[in-house]
């Protein structure tokens, strides 16, 4: 299609809406969102979202237990696609699916995990070098992925609260919210440089200093709100983010470590664990010798100790 397009674009078009209309093969339909579409989203994003939609209408999301199911990879292309229609293209509709996956997440973690690895890119992007078009993307993405975190958030802080029976009925769901905290630390991580990251289409690492004090003050609140609950794995990617961005600001990123050492850490038992003392005594060691003078502030010497 996309070669048909080069020679005969409204022939094209028409294709490819009898696909979306008629064909019945999942399989199928996630090759043409996967390639054609994606190739051609940004030449009529509003026609490849109003194609998309109508193959997510007619092939429902649902949660599969057990074996594989025909419509997965349908699913997956098809939120890529529709996440890069929302943040690179600001699509009204692809935002009003995502936004409602990150309110449930029990049902759609996959979907949103799915969509947050397409554009992950877009997180960091521009703090070095700005322009009007990463700014926007990226705040369209920031948003999504801060949504994510507060909704899930509360709700992990909510399952906690139950007694040991519930939560063990629930644990499912329990699961979800902690998946989904990690899916949205995810890019931040392996998107910002903390990660030697060997995948530079899905990365944008922030290079200088100035990006770094940027990016920290944009995603403060996120950064915090993920030191509130997370489980230990996602705490340690949270706290490698920060001992890379303490260049940038380093009584912000050591306020953020402290919290996220002290109550998350703290309630989970990150500290037991030995990639936690490696980061902890790393961060300490490098604000002490670096810099020490954020120390003059009495509440953080307290935090120190």
């Amino acid at each position: 299609l996309w070669v048909l397009y080069k020679h005969a674009p409204a022939k094209m078009w028409k294709v490819a809406e009898s696909f979306a209309k008629n064909e019945q093969l999942p399989f199928v339909l996630a090759q043409l969102v996967a390639s054609t579409f994606r190739v051609l989203r940004n030449h009529d994003p509003g026609r490849i979202e109003s194609m998309v939609l109508r193959i997510r209408d007619r092939f429902p999301y649902e949660v599969i237990a057990g074996n594989r199911d025909a419509r997965e990879s349908l699913w997956e292309h098809s939120a890529q696609v529709l996440a890069a229609l929302y943040v690179w293209n600001d699509r009204k509709k692809s935002r009003d699916r995502l936004f409602a996956w990150a309110v449930d997440p029990v049902t759609y973690f996959d979907q949103i995990r799915s969509a947050v690895y397409e554009v992950r890119q877009a997180v960091c992007q521009g703090y070095d070098d700005d322009s009007p078009a990463l700014k926007d993307a990226r705040e369209r993405i920031q948003g999504l992925l801060a949504k994510v975190v507060d909704y899930s958030a509360a709700a992990l802080e909510s399952y906690y609260a139950f007694g040991a029976e519930e939560q063990k009925d629930k644990q499912a769901e329990g699961k979800a919210f902690a998946h989904c905290l990690e899916y949205a630390c995810a890019p931040l991580y392996f998107g910002s440089g903390a990660h030697n990251e060997k995948n530079l289409d899905r990365a944008s690492p922030i290079l200088t200093d100035t990006g770094k004090r940027k990016f920290v003050k944009d995603v403060q609140q996120m950064l915090s709100r993920l030191g509130d609950i997370a489980v230990p794995h996602t705490v340690y990617e949270l706290v490698r983010v920060l001992d890379f961005l303490l260049p940038g600001d380093p009584a912000l990123c050591f306020d953020l470590f402290a919290h996220a050492l002290t109550v998350s850490g703290q309630k989970y038992g990150f500290q037991g664990e030995s990639l936690g003392v490696d980061v902890l005594v790393k961060i300490v060691s490098r604000c002490l010798a670096d810099y020490d003078y954020i120390f003059s502030d009495n509440g953080r010497r307290e935090k120190l100790i």
